[in-house]
């Protein structure tokens, strides 16, 4: 078993996910400050929809913060006669945001006068005199933004006739100071939600490339290690026959030994990386004739080891798509792990049933069992606790069980034996004859 040590790869990894995990939380937090907006949207034009205009009811569906100050501004020129009209928004940073721009002097001074305080905090329009016109037939009209207290910023009337008969416009002006807060900041909230979702899916792709790159490093470094040992036996073989040293007979099949197990290591490497086109064959395949096919191919290694196998059906149809190569090769490693787990004989179960839409195949032995150190790292490539394994069988099983649309698990317990349960989506529209009753193949 080759010890795993923890590399700058999976450090940065770490660091990926705990900002990921961050990243998540804060998206999930401005999905809900969304969605608290838009119900206090809902609640004020229902609140307001007796005393609001249709034309104010139009504000509702404007998705950008410049169409609805636009939209704003026209309208409350046309409500007040005023010469001109803009936002004034105050920005959590300080700073400010007026539009149209051009406005820009005439706000910075309603700010520094502390105007825009005293408005917040008594939460209702104003009418004061207009500082910007030199005669006294001008006001200045002022309707703060969002609820009472909360200093947001101000619509703002120009050049408003001091003739106006503005106390019928209070309540009307009241609310879509109220509304139009409301609605910036749900459109700011939005906004800033999908930017975060926009980092977060950049971020995810970063991390895959991160789990890419460590994966084919920590690979890297194993094949190296694991091709190293033949690839030196090799070496000390080749120059002890040129030394006329020993035997080369002997020498010869050792080499030839050396590279039966290099043609091993590069054969199962290349099933783990494989990976189907769209234009792979798949066909319905009989999983119960599968399996009788490699219990039968496996049947002189369980007799020679005592190992005594149960084949139980209790399924109408076993027929999935898939290929039927690949999945006689997933069986063969489930069934040499658990002949392995077994040196002194035991029994082999398998167990086919139903459940949905899905087709269970357990296989269950009655073997030494797996410890829970050892269990979390079964599927990784390379990991093995036997002294000859290459540590890909159970990786190159889930890669197939995955390839066929199913899921793979293992339970077990120290002296307890070891249950590997697969899952596949059952081909429905393929017709299964009467499956044969269960039965046992004999050890002797």
């Amino acid at each position: 078993m080759i010890p795993s040590q923890p590399t700058p790869w999976d450090e940065l990894h770490k660091q990926h996910e705990q900002y990921t995990q961050l990243l998540e939380l804060r998206c999930e937090l401005l999905q809900r400050e969304v969605e608290h907006l838009r119900q206090q949207v809902t609640q004020q034009a229902v609140t307001h929809s007796i005393d609001l205009p249709e034309d104010v009811q139009r504000l509702l569906p404007l998705s950008t913060v410049e169409e609805l100050f636009q939209h704003t501004c026209e309208l409350l020129r046309r409500w007040t006669s005023a010469t001109a009209a803009y936002v004034l928004r105050l920005l959590p940073d300080g700073s400010l945001e007026v539009y149209p721009p051009e406005h820009v002097g005439h706000a910075r001074t309603l700010v520094e006068e502390g105007i825009i305080d005293w408005l917040a905090e008594r939460g209702c329009p104003a009418l004061l005199p207009d500082f910007a016109h030199v005669t006294s037939t001008h006001s200045l009209l002022l309707v703060p933004l969002g609820r009472t207290g909360v200093r947001l910023g101000a619509l703002v009337a120009l050049g408003t006739p001091s003739t106006l008969s503005w106390e019928s416009l209070q309540d009307r002006l009241h609310s879509i100071g109220t509304l139009l807060g409301i609605l910036v900041d749900n459109i700011e909230s939005t906004r800033i939600a999908e930017d975060l979702h926009n980092q977060l899916q950049q971020l995810q792709r970063q991390l895959r490339q991160t789990e890419a790159l460590a994966a084919l490093g920590k690979i890297t470094s194993i094949v190296l290690h694991e091709i190293g040992n033949p690839l030196q036996a090799l070496l000390s073989h080749v120059e002890l026959i040129e030394a006329g040293k020993g035997n080369a007979h002997d020498h010869v099949r050792r080499i030839g030994t050396e590279l039966l197990r290099l043609q091993q290591l590069v054969a199962e490497l290349r099933q783990l990386l494989y990976h189907p086109t769209a234009g792979s064959a798949l066909s319905a395949v009989d999983l119960l004739h599968v399996l009788q096919q490699t219990l039968h191919l496996l049947q002189p290694q369980f007799q020679r080891d005592h190992v005594r196998v149960q084949l139980q059906p209790h399924c109408p149809t076993a027929v999935i798509l898939g290929n039927a190569a690949q999945l006689e090769q997933l069986f063969l490693n489930l069934f040499l792990n658990a002949r392995d787990a077994m040196p002194d004989g035991g029994v082999l179960r398998i167990t086919l049933s139903c459940e949905g839409n899905h087709l269970i195949v357990e296989c269950s032995d009655t073997g030494h069992g797996i410890p829970a150190d050892v269990l979390e790292h079964v599927f990784e490539p390379f990991f093995t606790t036997k002294p000859q394994g290459s540590g890909l069988g159970l990786s190159i099983a889930r890669n197939i069980v995955q390839q066929h649309g199913g899921d793979i698990t293992i339970a077990s317990q120290p002296s307890m034996g070891t249950t590997v349960t697969l899952r596949f989506p059952l081909m429905h529209q393929v017709k299964q004859a009467d499956t044969a009753p269960p039965c046992e193949t004999p050890s002797s």
